[in-house]
């Protein structure tokens, strides 16, 4: 979730987070959100930095990017595990070449699903085609 302030020269940002498990993407701190029913967080806003969260249960895939498709192809994947109140999250990784058409029906593709429960980390390979490396695990709890 971007939560970003639309007004010129503001210093903060009023933040609805809907009740569950949120965390602050570049650190991993939790925003508190008690309540059945979620709560406004009022947050610092600036024009060089974006309040970016995470909410629990997700898995993320990331990649650093590149100047073209070909060169980002090389930058390992890094994850982000962002655990629910139940310390659980799940995701999935679709990795293709990023240029081929079709490759779901010719096969062509590397299919992970990614599951975190209680401090376990699995990753189920669906389909493979192709491999790459992870190259960092973060774990926000």
């Amino acid at each position: 979730m971007c939560d970003c302030s639309l007004f010129q020269g503001a210093t903060s940002v009023t933040a609805y987070f809907p009740a569950c498990h949120w965390y602050d993407f570049y650190n991993g701190s939790e925003v508190i959100t008690s309540g059945p029913r979620g709560r406004n967080v009022t947050l610092p806003a600036s024009m060089d930095y974006v309040n970016l969260h995470v909410r629990g249960g997700q898995v993320l895939i990331l990649q650093q990017p590149n100047t073209t498709t070909t060169a980002s192809r090389r930058n390992p994947f890094e994850l982000i595990v962002a655990l629910d109140k139940k310390n659980e999250s799940f995701g999935y990784l679709f990795w293709d070449d990023g240029d081929s058409l079709d490759t779901h029906k010719k096969g062509d593709y590397t299919m992970i699903n990614y599951t975190a429960a209680w401090g376990c980390l699995n990753a189920t390979v669906v389909w493979s085609a192709s491999s790459h490396q992870l190259s960092a695990l973060m774990v926000y709890r």
